[in-house]
């Protein structure tokens, strides 16, 4: 894992995710320390390839067709009035839009507690 990745020196340092840690479901202990490195440095990291990209395009269709609903709904409401680009809704309970790896994710659950 190199400082100098697609990023480069001023991007927020980015973890790879090896088969191995796949086939296991949670990072080696060397990719923790470089994730708990970068987090210490930057205060943020990218987690590469650990949420399946489909899952999040389908989130973002749901969401995308939401959002006018919820700014219909919801217009004068809050903020005095005043409109707000914050839109907050109850958490998802649509069963096609629980996604293990958006929700649940054990790379992020780990070097989160790490």
């Amino acid at each position: 894992m190199s400082e100098n990745d697609e990023y480069g020196m001023d991007g927020p340092r980015s973890v790879p995710l090896s088969s191995e840690d796949r086939s296991n479901s949670r990072y080696s202990s060397e990719a923790v320390q470089y994730a708990l490195e970068g987090l210490h440095q930057d205060g943020l990291l990218v987690l590469k390839g650990v949420v399946d990209v489909a899952h999040v395009d389908h989130l973002r269709g749901v969401m995308g067709a939401e959002t006018q609903i919820i700014l219909q709904e919801r217009a004068g409401l809050y903020n005095q009035g005043v409109e707000s680009n914050i839109l907050q809704n109850p958490p998802v309970a649509r069963k096609d839009c629980l996604f293990d790896d958006v929700f649940f994710n054990p790379y992020v659950v780990q070097v989160a507690n790490a």
